[in-house]
This record gives structure tokens, C-alpha cells and sequence, in this order.
């Protein structure tokens, strides 16, 4: 089976990173296609948050994640934000992310609606039982 996440990176300390948590977020993926019945994307791109100048900073955003014509399906994180964290809370932040491309691919919608809210219970679930 090939792997669903790729990591999109140059920073090598960034990419060291990620690749400690793109198994996660495919065991997410396999497991919320298995229990909603739809089929997971063939690749999702993991990588940085892109810096849009001062308003990254501005911003209280930790990731993103969701669908675009560029990338396809995407998560982001920001970096200086999430790599002092402990593994639990970004195992959360992704388990957050999982829960909005599933929710795209369920209802080609981005939100933290009612359905969003079930499948981020959903993907919490799945890393407790991993």
C-alpha cells in the first residue's frame, strides 16, 4: 500500500517533523473511511502553513486544512506554533484536520458544523484505540 501523506517541505527540520506524524493522520484517514463508508484521498499534502506577512500573526491559527485546485487535498501547520507542543496536543490539532477532509469528502463542506463535530469525535477515537 502506498503511503496517502506527502510531505511538502525544503526546511529539513520541518519536514524531520512532520514525518514524525504523517503515519498518524493516514491511521486517521484509513479508520474515518472505514467507519463513514467513503473512500480516502490517494494523497494528502502535509506541510508548513504558508506565512502570508503580518497577518500570520495576527491570526490565532494553529493549522488548516481542507481542498484546493493547487494542492489537492492539504493539512497545514504552523510550525513555530506546534513544534513546542506535546505529541498529544498536535495528535489533536490533526485528529481536528482529519475531521475537516473527511468532512469534505463527505459533504463538500468545510465547517465545524454538527457533522464536522461528529467526525473529530470520531478521529479522537480512532487514536485511542491505536
Amino acid at each position: 500500500m502506498m503511503n496517502m501523506i506527502v510531505i511538502k517541505t525544503n526546511n529539513e527540520q520541518y519536514k524531520e517533523f512532520l514525518e514524525k506524524y504523517a503515519p498518524d493522520i493516514e491511521y486517521i484517514m484509513r479508520g474515518l473511511a472505514r467507519h463513514y463508508k467513503f473512500r480516502p484521498p490517494k494523497n494528502i499534502i502535509f506541510r508548513p502553513m504558508r506565512k502570508i506577512g503580518s497577518q500570520h500573526f495576527i491570526r490565532c491559527v494553529w493549522a488548516n486544512a481542507g481542498w484546493s485546485h493547487g494542492a489537492g487535498y492539504y493539512i497545514s501547520l504552523d510550525m513555530e506554533s506546534n513544534m513546542p507542543l506535546s505529541r498529544s496536543r498536535i495528535l489533536d490539532t490533526i485528529a481536528h484536520e482529519a475531521a475537516h477532509i473527511a468532512e469534505v469528502l463527505t459533504t463538500n463542506e468545510c465547517t465545524h458544523g454538527k457533522r464536522w463535530q461528529e467526525l473529530y469525535g470520531t478521529a479522537k477515537e480512532i487514536l485511542k484505540a491505536q
